[in-house]
């Protein structure tokens, strides 16, 4: 995936990734309407779409025994209209295009419009390929890995155990030249091609760059303009899903029912979601994962997905979380106008575990955020409590930010290590405002089953202003624990009876963690 560089905006994680998915759904539904329209529905299962790999995102059809790539495609969420700012992102696509004699077509996304008139389109790409070509300077960077042992393990361990947060261009430069699993030999044989490649003469690059192939490389076209903004590209999506219905010439309740357009988005949006995530699991074994036209075939022709589905919910979850987190991040004060702050701030790092977790990992992410939320995640009233703005952006949102000590992620629990050796967990418990709400919320916590065994390793939950020193004790304040008694569990056998839990206000925490 790019680094974006939203300027201004600490939020480049959530919303370049979020706005990178959309536009190659967007490009998915495009093809498959054209498909139709030309009469070649029945090639839609040679098609597949390509995440995070040669590029942000490529199309692949199959010919013959080969897979090939057709096109391939750079999104780039920068709030900047000048070509020039560009430069880096249409000479990978000169590159690829170089590369790959296959790609028919070369796209480049934007979320502002570009200006430049089309008569200069080509011989600005052409300086600018040229220009990013001769300022390069990871040469000596690439040849140090070779004869630095220290330089060169360090290099190892990224790409073996990628990091999260922004990746370095020379570590995609040598990412993008292994061959075969990653080994000290593959990741040597990689950094001597990237170093080849960087090295060869400009005048030959601009060669090969003829205009044939600089016909390829285009500014992508969503039909009334040459770009798409963050908010319009949802609306776009639901045109082609539209366009689809009627092309399959439904005759069905689909084609008017608005919220199952809906319903329809999300199931979409979620493949891409899954494929993004599996794609970083796996990302140390170096092998592609792609999705074929036809998962997506298959859910626009579908006429019973549910809106009741837990994985459905878990989608309007995850989005809902990064909203937040977008929201709370534009609001920031402590921004400077340079991003350094942001750089270095440890609510990003964790956005991003966040962001790589799966469906499953990411519903027990939010059993322990919101620990006093009982019951199945898709029952509307337990939905419609998880992620509460209060608590979320008060205390989790908060610690993350301002604790200077790094955070931990253990079995789905952000948390940290005090000098004494307790161990605190982050979570979005809030008070509401009413009476005895801290006893309430305690309570609620000890009768939760499916977070029992979570609490097994804390000492101390992290709100936004509960202060009672046992979870226990509090609860015990409103009634006896047994009148409460649920024939699943036994009480006296939670760990918070059998240990001092206590729970106490993030501004304290803060202040504790940076004293260690």
């Amino acid at each position: 995936m790019s680094e974006y560089n939203l300027e201004f905006d600490a939020t480049p994680s959530w919303s370049g990734y979020n706005y990178q998915g959309k536009v190659a759904l967007y490009v998915v539904l495009d093809k498959l309407c054209k498909l139709y329209e030309d009469g070649r529905s029945a090639e839609i299962s040679d098609f597949s779409l390509e995440l995070e790999w040669i590029e942000d995102f490529a199309v692949i059809q199959k010919c013959g025994d080969e897979n090939v790539y057709k096109s391939i495609h750079q999104v780039k969420a920068l709030d900047k209209t000048d070509i020039k700012d560009y430069g880096e992102a249409i000479f990978g696509l000169a590159a690829k295009v170089i590369e790959y004699n296959t790609i028919d077509e070369a796209y480049l996304h934007t979320w502002k419009p570009i200006n430049i008139a089309a008569v200069d389109w080509k011989s600005s790409i052409k300086t600018l390929a040229q220009r990013h070509r001769e300022e390069t300077d990871l040469i000596s960077k690439m040849e140090r890995l070779l004869t630095d042992t220290t330089e060169f393990i360090n290099t190892y361990k990224r790409i073996l155990k990628p990091k999260s947060g922004p990746v370095p261009d020379i570590i995609k430069r040598i990412q993008s030249n292994i061959a075969g699993k990653i080994t000290v030999e593959t990741i040597k044989a990689a950094i001597e091609k990237a170093i080849a490649f960087a090295k060869q003469d400009s005048a030959e690059f601009v060669a090969k760059l003829t205009d044939e192939r600089l016909s390829k490389i285009h500014l992508f076209s969503y039909g009334d303009s040459n770009y798409c903004d963050l908010e319009a590209i949802k609306d776009k999506i639901l045109e082609k899903i539209n366009k689809h219905l009627e092309l399959q010439k439904v005759g069905d309740w689909r084609k008017s029912d608005t919220k199952y357009k809906e319903t329809i988005y999300h199931y979409l949006m979620a493949e891409i979601d899954k494929n993004v995530v599996e794609r970083h699991k796996t990302y140390s074994q170096n092998n592609k994962i792609t999705i074929s036209f036809q998962v997506f075939e298959n859910i626009l022709e579908s006429q019973s997905l549910s809106d009741r589905s837990k994985e459905y919910y878990l989608f309007h979850l995850k989005n809902k979380f990064f909203d937040l987190y977008n929201d709370y991040c534009k609001r920031c004060t402590k921004k400077t106008v340079d991003n350094k702050v942001c750089l270095s701030c440890n609510l990003i790092t964790a956005i991003e575990d966040v962001k790589n977790m799966d469906f499953e990992t990411f519903e027990r992410f939010c059993r322990v955020l919101c620990a006093d939320v009982k019951g199945e995640i898709h029952a509307i009233e337990v939905f419609q409590r998880i992620f509460e703005p209060t608590g979320v952006n008060a205390c989790f949102f908060k610690a993350l930010r301002d604790i200077k000590k790094e955070h931990e992620v253990k079995k789905e629990m952000i948390r940290y290590t005090s000098k004494d050796k307790k161990t605190l967990l982050l979570t979005a418990l809030a008070d509401k405002g009413t009476d005895d709400d801290s006893s309430y919320v305690c309570l609620n916590i000890i009768q939760n089953k499916d977070i029992d065994g979570a609490l097994m390793d804390i000492d101390e939950l992290v709100s936004k202003d509960f202060d009672e020193e046992s979870i226990w004790e509090c609860a015990k304040k409103i009634s006896m624990i047994e009148d409460f008694t649920d024939p699943e569990l036994d009480f006296y056998d939670h760990i918070c009876h059998c240990k001092r839990v206590s729970i106490k206000p993030v501004g304290d925490v803060i202040r504790r963690l940076n004293n260690d």
